[in-house]
C-alpha cells in the first residue's frame, strides 16, 4: 500500500511516484486534501504524474518525461522509489520499463 507509511519506512522507500489520476485518487481518499503534504510529513518525496489507464492514453509521451526527471533526482539522492498506480500492472509497469530501457540499457525483451 502506497500510503502505509510504516511499510514504506520498513522497506526504506523515501520517494513515491503516483500514477493514479487526481480525480481517481480524490474519490478513493476524500478525507485527504493535500496528499503531497501528507508524504512530506513523513519525509517522503512525492510526485503525482498525470496519467490515465485507458487504451489510447500516451503515457510515454505525456507522463514519462515528468516521471523521468523525478526519478533521476531520486537516483542522484540515493532514494528508493515506489512507483504506484491502481493495479500495478499497466501504468507503473510502463514507466518502470521506460527507466530500465533508457537508463539501465536493457531491451524490452530483457
Amino acid at each position: 500500500e502506497a500510503m502505509d507509511f510504516e511499510v514504506l519506512a520498513r522497506k526504506g522507500i523515501t520517494a513515491v511516484v503516483n500514477l493514479i489520476n487526481w480525480w481517481e485518487l480524490a474519490s478513493r481518499l476524500p478525507e485527504v486534501s493535500d496528499i503531497a503534504s501528507l508524504y512530506a510529513a513523513h519525509d517522503i518525496s512525492f510526485l503525482e504524474a498525470d496519467s490515465e489507464d485507458r487504451l489510447f492514453f500516451d503515457i510515454v509521451g505525456k507522463s514519462w518525461p515528468e516521471v523521468e526527471v523525478f526519478l533521476r533526482g531520486c537516483k542522484a539522492r540515493g532514494q528508493k522509489v515506489l512507483v504506484n498506480c491502481k493495479a500495478g500492472h499497466n501504468r507503473s509497469a510502463c514507466v518502470c520499463i521506460c527507466w530500465l530501457v533508457v537508463h539501465e540499457d536493457m531491451t524490452l525483451l530483457e
